[in-house]
């Protein structure tokens, strides 16, 4: 749990077993690769809120220094931008300094994880309109509209009027 004010990391049951942390840079890349991913509910995730003070680093090195015992896997999960690899890079060094090996998460698409969950719902969503319209298009349907409104499809499936018909 984190607050602007008070920046200091806790959990709120410091007993929870984790089998996984994951850092991003911010909340809602968080919640974007929780969707895209579909964590277990025994992974954590951790949210630096675009900033790297020396309180969010003093909070981050005491939890690296608890969760050494335990062993649960730490992922980095950084945008890709320039500031993004350079919180990656820090973090890495903290995880380093207290002999924890992280894992790095790779975007295959997108600068961040939101930008990437939003490109492969816009891809879902153009997939299953063309398939609406293919499935209308050889039920005959389409033609029948077109010619009873005299109206033609555009590209997009939305219908344009047709001068002089």
């Amino acid at each position: 749990m984190y607050n602007k004010d008070n920046p200091e990391l806790r959990l709120k049951d410091p007993k929870v077993a984790a089998d996984k942390i994951i850092i991003t840079e911010s909340p809602i890349d968080a919640l974007s690769h929780k969707q895209m991913h579909q964590e277990p509910n025994s992974t954590i995730y951790l949210s630096t809120c675009g900033s790297l003070s020396e309180g969010i680093k003093k909070e981050l090195k005491n939890l690296l220094a608890s969760v050494r015992e335990n062993g649960p896997l730490i992922v980095l999960a950084f945008d890709k931008d320039t500031t993004g690899q350079q919180m990656q890079k820090e973090v890495s060094n903290l995880a380093n300094d207290q002999q924890i090996k992280v894992q790095e998460a790779i975007l295959d698409q997108g600068k961040d994880w939101n930008q990437t969950l939003q490109n492969q719902l816009d891809f879902g969503q153009q997939h299953n309109l063309r398939r609406f319209q293919k499935a209308l298009a050889m039920s005959g349907q389409e033609y029948e509209l077109r010619k009873r409104n005299k109206r033609e499809p555009n590209v997009l499936g939305m219908e344009i009027a047709i001068d002089g018909l």
